[in-house]
């Protein structure tokens, strides 16, 4: 019994969980699902976490491809030359 003249309604229903369109299964898929580790790496700005999945493909990977140590060349090559250019200009 509550105020304003309600009733008792009896028990309330029960709401089961709709079911998932999606497949629920506890082993992994595949060789390959099984062999990935994820890791989430949390920290302030410049903390070194991109730092760190760096030193990770090098050492676990063998290191950088071709491709991957020509784009590094591009980034940062100009950079000694452009300090040193303002360095003496100062």
């Amino acid at each position: 019994m509550g105020c304003g003249g309600s009733t008792d309604a009896g028990p309330a229903p029960v709401h089961l969980p709709a079911r998932s369109t999606a497949k629920r299964s506890t082993k992994p898929e595949s060789d390959s699902e099984a062999q990935v580790v994820k890791l989430l790496l949390l920290g302030a700005g410049e903390s070194g976490k991109s730092t760190l999945l760096k030193q990770m493909k090098v050492l676990h990977k063998g290191g950088y491809s071709e491709a991957e140590r020509n784009d590094f060349v591009k980034v940062y090559q100009p950079r000694p030359f452009s300090h040193a250019n303002q360095a003496r200009r100062a």
